[in-house]
């Protein structure tokens, strides 16, 4: 999804570890098969990594770090390409280990509360990610197989998994609002959609965070998902449905209101969009059941460059009206219907109304078949 922190798009990869606190404070660590390695500790400030220290790991893999953290703040210990966050400040004593072949998969750090949050999660993560990360690669694999029901089960699998993900950050965060650490998995995460967790969030990590910049920029996203959230109470259930005018792939303006009449599928999706592509197989499938009955689609696409919006629409044989303005996420339908992330859809009756929104799947094929019964 869009405006994912620094945070947020370093720890994506990371799992491991548990806590406990002796000795003096600082940074050190015993890396198995590390032993001469390049070690790097940097302050995460203002969305930047700034270096703090370089030190060598010693020939049995144990390394401390002279100066150690200042500020309770995130910081990266690198050796290699891989990299451990941390949030951490002067007074603790980090203790990390692992083994160099897999730091990232086996380190674990004692002495921080919230570094063993952030593992805590990561490491209660892996499994969904690593999923989702196979369905992918074997739904490339046969995307030009033919296979319509191989293809149709691993949509439905991504989806399970998608929606078990998210009830999983949902369920963790709450149990954690007190902590910063929580800041990395909102990155994660649509605030509109989630409004009473970030502020809970936010409101939470105040005594400790609130000089923060990251604090300010959640309080910041905060402010812009209510005012997106009440400009979509315009959107809501009822409403008449705001007319887009914007053009095909061959240049012709395809009003949405020309639509009129049928019960329209607005789909905003985008060929770089990963989750969209897995779902289209989907979509065609109803599309191609439903079509005759009086559906629609109408697809708007978030995309910026014309031959790949248009390589996307033949490779996944999207046969509906499809349009943009290559604007990416300043497109006009998007800032429109007030698109955070996609894929998003927004269900339209035969009068024009907004039926509903963000319907996906299963849910979709049922509320569709509903209405064109009626």
């Amino acid at each position: 999804m869009k405006n994912l922190w620094i945070i947020a798009s370093l720890l994506f990869i990371l799992a491991g570890c548990e806590s406990s606190e002796s000795g003096m404070a600082g940074i050190s660590g015993q890396i198995e098969n590390a032993a001469g390695e390049k070690i790097e500790l940097n302050h995460i400030h203002n969305n930047a990594a700034n270096l703090l220290e370089a030190a060598e790991i010693g020939p049995g893999g144990s390394f401390r770090f002279a100066e150690g953290p200042g500020m309770f703040d995130f910081y990266t210990v690198v050796v290699g390409d891989q990299q451990i966050v941390l949030l951490t400040d002067s007074t603790e004593n980090v203790m990390i280990t692992g083994d160099m072949e897999d730091l990232l998969g086996t380190y674990q750090v004692q002495g921080s509360k919230h570094s063993q949050i952030l593992r805590d999660y990561y490491a209660g993560t892996q499994t969904f990610r690593t999923q989702l990360d196979s369905i992918q690669k074997a739904f490339q694999a046969i995307a030009m197989s033919g296979d319509e029901d191989a293809k149709q089960e691993m949509v439905d699998a991504f989806e399970d998994i998608r929606e078990a993900y998210q009830r999983f950050q949902k369920e963790y965060v709450a149990k954690n609002t007190d902590s910063p650490a929580c800041i990395s998995i909102l990155g994660e995460m649509n605030p509109e959609e989630h409004l009473e967790l970030f502020k809970e969030v936010h409101k939470g990590i105040e005594p400790v965070f609130s000089s923060h910049i990251y604090y300010s920029m959640l309080g910041n996203q905060i402010a812009e998902a209510e005012r997106k959230v009440s400009a979509m109470a315009k959107l809501s259930p009822g409403s008449e449905a705001p007319d887009i005018e914007l053009a095909d792939p061959n240049g012709k303006v395809i009003p949405l209101s020309s639509l009129r009449g049928k019960v329209v599928l607005i789909d905003f999706w985008a060929s770089w969009c990963k989750p969209c592509r897995v779902e289209n197989p989907k979509v065609v499938k109803m599309y191609n059941e439903m079509k005759d009955k009086g559906f629609e689609i109408y697809g708007v696409s978030l995309d910026r460059d014309k031959d790949k919006w248009v390589e996307a629409i033949q490779q996944d044989g999207l046969t509906w009206p499809q349009v943009s303005d290559l604007q990416f996420w300043n497109s006009a339908a998007a800032k429109l219907y007030n698109v955070s992330s996609i894929p998003h859809t927004v269900l339209i009756d035969r009068d024009g109304k907004i039926v509903a929104s963000g319907l996906r799947g299963r849910a979709l094929e049922n509320k569709v078949e509903e209405m064109l019964a009626m």
